[in-house]
């Protein structure tokens, strides 16, 4: 398909995704994550990887971030640290994912940036004592990243701003259009009336759900919203469901934006008949997993979903940065 079926098929896909949300936000959500979700990790993770992570610099770091990313994934899964290292600045940097997770965010910035090993070095360090400083005087915005940057933020924000610069660069009026559409709908979910919806769910959705961050998130957004309560299937606000239709509706279309690009992005054409294979295969062991048991899946699958995340952060970096240009050269040419 050309842009302009490729942008009119994702405003359909948008409301789609929407309108199922509103009926079905926990379902919806739980059904993308365990169907959907793996097959974008395997795919978008051999499609950065073909791009060197968009890293400069030489192969070895490329190494070093992977390794990192993965170090990070399992850390989050164990929720542990060295025991060994306790009362080093180490360990006080390796139990507190937020920590973790700004600076490899930090780090990811200089990888895009600079090509010699002496300057990646010093950028690392820096990006430990900024991040340790930020940890000791903004507690609570680190807090807020690192709930809703592997999140909201990685499934909404950035594929909002991967849109924006897809239709910038190809100048598309359709393209910006999709792009305006999908931040209304969260205009659109704040002002929409749920009161004559009834969501009622068993309690093997309930138990299911709680292994999730999202009643965390739901948790969150209530409280400043003076609503705050312990997440509670039979006691949820009304800023709670909503909540939860947002999150359903924003997982499930980035999964959907992802594979409707395969001729924009050029993913599909990074897999070879093997490499195809070997996904397939993993992704249908892994929907048996969610089948068979929700949970084993959910932590079987968990490494490889953050790792993903983590990955991204250098596409998303450069994403920025391309936009930023894009809008300043449009600005100096008119």
């Amino acid at each position: 398909m050309n842009s302009k079926k490729i942008d009119a098929l994702n405003i359909l896909l948008i409301l789609i995704s929407l309108l199922i949300a509103i009926l079905f936000p926990f379902k919806l959500f739980l059904f993308s994550y365990a169907f959907f979700g793996p097959l974008h990790y395997l795919t978008e993770i051999n499609w950065l990887n073909e791009n060197n992570y968009f890293i400069k610099s030489s192969k070895k770091w490329k190494v070093f971030y992977i390794s990192l990313c993965l170090f990070i994934s399992f850390i989050a899964l164990t929720k542990s640290s060295i025991d060994i290292l306790e009362n080093s600045i180490l360990y006080y940097i390796l139990k507190d994912f937020s920590l973790l997770l700004i600076i490899l965010i930090l780090f990811s910035t200089s990888l895009i940036i600079f090509k010699k090993t002496l300057h990646i070095i010093a950028s690392l360090f820096f990006s430990i004592i900024l991040s340790i400083f930020l940890k000791t005087y903004a507690n609570s915005a680190m807090i807020f990243l690192s709930l809703f940057i592997p999140t909201l933020i990685h499934v909404y924000l950035f594929t909002l701003l991967f849109m924006i610069y897809g239709a910038i660069k190809s100048k598309s009026q359709l393209g910006l259009f999709c792009s305006a559409l999908l931040f209304l709908v969260l205009v659109l979910i704040l002002f929409i009336d749920i009161s004559d919806y009834e969501y009622e769910l068993s309690q093997s959705i309930d138990n299911i759900f709680q292994l999730t961050s999202m009643p965390e998130i739901i948790n969150f957004i209530s409280d400043k919203f003076g609503e705050g309560h312990e997440f509670c299937f039979n006691d949820l606000s009304i800023i709670g469901i909503k909540t939860q239709i947002f999150i359903a509706f924003a997982y499930t279309y980035h999964y959907l934006n992802w594979f409707s690009k395969t001729s924009i992005i050029g993913w599909k054409k990074s897999l070879s008949n093997k490499k195809s294979f070997y996904i397939v295969c993993i992704w249908l062991t892994s929907i048996y997993l969610y089948l068979t048991d929700y949970q084993s899946g959910y932590i079987a699958l968990f490494v490889l979903s953050l790792t993903h995340v983590l990955l991204e952060f250098t596409l998303n970096i450069v994403n920025i940065k391309e936009i930023l240009l894009l809008t300043k050269y449009k600005h100096n040419k008119d």
